[in-house]
């Protein structure tokens, strides 16, 4: 489960929009991903998709769950109609750049 959350955050991170100003700064990174998870915690549904670009993809617990985000956003809609949703709770995160600074 834990390298699941890791693999989950990374792929949030290459999808969300630029509310990062400096590409190297681990904590506004770490603050943007705790918002994320606090968002779906919390059934913020609107807050929760509007921190992922139009064409992210969401991969899921199971090799077969990989969604856009419109898919993923009909799929989990009922979950936080009902609240519902899940929680995830980082128990360590290693943020590391490249050369760039970009990635």
């Amino acid at each position: 489960m834990n390298k699941l959350v890791l693999f989950l955050s990374i792929l949030f991170l290459f999808s969300c929009q630029n509310t990062i100003d400096k590409p190297k700064d681990k904590a506004a990174i770490n603050q943007l991903l705790n918002q994320w998870h606090k968002d779906v915690a919390d059934y913020n549904f609107e807050a929760y998709f509007n921190k992922m670009t139009n064409d992210a993809i969401f991969v899921g617990t199971d090799a077969s769950e990989v969604w856009s985000k419109n898919e993923f956003k009909k799929f989990s809609k009922p979950y936080f109609d009902k609240q519902q949703t899940w929680d995830f709770k980082p128990i360590s995160r290693n943020i590391y750049f490249d050369k760039t600074g970009k990635t």
